[in-house]
């Protein structure tokens, strides 16, 4: 009858008290760290924030962590080996002409260390509040399986409105005492702030269709079409992707006036990023406002990039009712 031994060996965590993980997906093998006791209790399952790979926990042991394990475990028999031979040593022979005496000296296994890698991106998950750490930005929690680029987008249009409000959240802390010297200091940076958030909004709006895109492509039509250049800058080409690929019409939970709003943002975000800001016969075109600013300063307004981006976080919402 053989006997088994069972040896528990806690794996180390880093200085940041997190573990190493790795995909066990062979076409993907990436590397990423969790918090033990956050997330989900005692889950059994775990996904691969990059490819969404879901299997058994157990499987997603670093190589490093599966070697250093191993050599725990050679260690400890060694050891229990080591111990039986020494009796031998005790019980060495001893005859009238000659004696026998038996040395054991064992070289003890090497335990073999390893250290964590450093990565980019430390998440906590909106879902199951499971902490985790990233290469990049974007994926998927490797607790609940929720994908956080709309956590990550709805940030973002969060520190947009708050570089929109920045003027009356500066009245509110310093008072009507202070009113002339922020009166002063918001002078030349009002329009600036406003034209930046108008830039940003669109640029917020273009990176989460793009994830979204890459990350719902296995349910496109055409999962092979290649887009060419930066598509998603426009919400007319943005429109006809998302109804041609995914047959979704990424608008349609917007009123008409939420639309119009949307458009023309988007066509003054174009002329400051493009024009310095000046209104040019494109732009006439583009919006069919009046001729007569044409080669006037573009004026945007704190209420219209507030208002866009409560569209944007309609269409989201939208976005993964239907595709996630």
């Amino acid at each position: 009858m053989s006997d088994i031994y069972n040896i528990s060996v806690p794996l180390r965590l880093d200085e940041q008290g997190m573990v190493g993980r790795e995909c066990n997906n062979p076409d993907c093998k990436k590397y990423f760290k969790v918090r033990p006791g956050t997330g989900i209790a005692d889950n059994p399952i775990m996904f691969c924030p990059y490819c969404g790979y879901k299997g058994s926990s157990r499987k997603f042991f670093t190589e490093e962590q599966i070697e250093y394990v191993k050599s725990i475990a050679f260690r400890h028999v060694t050891d229990m080996i080591g111990q039986e031979l020494k009796k031998i040593e005790r019980h060495s022979f001893k005859g009238p002409f000659f004696s026998l005496d038996i040395k054991i000296k064992l070289m003890p296994t090497p335990i073999r260390y390893y250290a964590e890698k450093q990565l980019q991106e430390d998440v906590i998950c909106e879902n199951c509040r499971c902490e985790y750490s990233i290469y990049g930005m974007f994926a998927v929690c490797p607790d609940c399986g929720e994908h956080n680029l709309f956590q990550i987008f709805t940030k973002n249009l969060d520190l947009v409105k708050k570089q929109v409000e920045l003027e009356n959240e500066l009245y509110k802390k310093f008072g009507e005492t202070n009113r002339k010297d922020i009166d002063d200091l918001m002078k030349d940076l009002r329009s600036k702030l406003i034209e930046d958030a108008c830039e940003n909004t669109v640029t917020v709006f273009e990176t989460f269709c793009k994830q979204v895109y890459s990350q719902s492509i296995a349910k496109a039509v055409n999962p092979s079409m290649l887009l060419s250049g930066n598509p998603f800058q426009s919400l007319d080409k943005t429109k006809d992707i998302f109804l041609s690929q995914f047959n979704l019409d990424i608008l349609s939970c917007l009123s008409q006036s939420e639309i119009d709003n949307l458009y023309l943002l988007f066509n003054k975000r174009h002329i400051v990023t493009h024009n310095s800001g000046i209104i040019d016969q494109k732009f006439l075109r583009n919006t069919g406002l009046q001729k007569d600013i044409l080669n006037h300063k573009i004026e945007i307004s704190k209420t219209e990039v507030i208002s866009v981006l409560e569209s944007l976080r309609k269409i989201a919402v939208y976005i993964k009712n239907k595709l996630f």
